[in-house]
């Protein structure tokens, strides 16, 4: 798949991502957001395929395994404080636009618990919200998944304020994406 096919379904799926702050979340918004995900999972992973599948019948192939996503909402602004899914779960959070820039992103989120967020575009101090989230729940550790923008440094500072203002001692590890795609931990 080409450069540029990847690049225009990362546009679309961020422009339905914006709207879904501005529209009512329904089932076929939901589904609209699952087969966009699934999508730019296959042209990421160069399956045209899938990909045609996927556009044409709205499912994934019969016997494909996606990760399901584990909690909803995703963004940390929707998020509830106290949620079943954060209690002895393993918490992802990520910068919004980490999982454009990496192809196989839901290597970080299978079977855990994923939250996203910008500290720089959302305009809120997610400090409070995070420190009441890691107070309230059990959450056994949490992986920051970043992008190497330096406006994504925010979000690590944030992550690792909350936990200590929460006073719980919960491991955490960061991961830091390249515009290229490339991890470093």
């Amino acid at each position: 798949m080409s450069r540029e096919i990847f690049s225009f379904f990362q546009k679309m799926y961020w422009l339905f991502f914006r709207k879904c702050d501005i529209i009512d979340i329904n089932e076929q918004s939901i589904k609209f957001l699952l087969k966009m995900t699934i999508l730019i999972d296959c042209v990421s992973n160069n399956d045209k395929e899938g990909a045609v599948f996927v556009a044409e019948n709205g499912k994934i192939k019969s016997g494909e395994k996606r990760p399901p996503i584990g909690s909803w909402p995703l963004k940390l602004r929707q998020v509830p404080i106290s949620s079943p899914s954060f209690n002895g779960c393993e918490l992802v959070i990520a910068a919004d636009c980490a999982a454009f820039a990496h192809g196989s992103f839901a290597e970080f989120t299978r079977g855990r618990t994923l939250v996203i967020g910008c500290t720089k575009f959302d305009g809120i101090d997610y400090t409070e919200k995070l420190t009441r989230i890691f107070s309230r729940n059990a959450v056994g550790s949490v992986h920051v998944v970043r992008m190497e923008a330096p406006c994504c440094g925010g979000l690590v500072m944030t992550v690792r304020r909350a936990i200590e203002l929460s006073g719980k001692e919960i491991p955490m590890e960061v991961s830091v994406i390249s515009t290229d795609g490339r991890v470093n931990r």
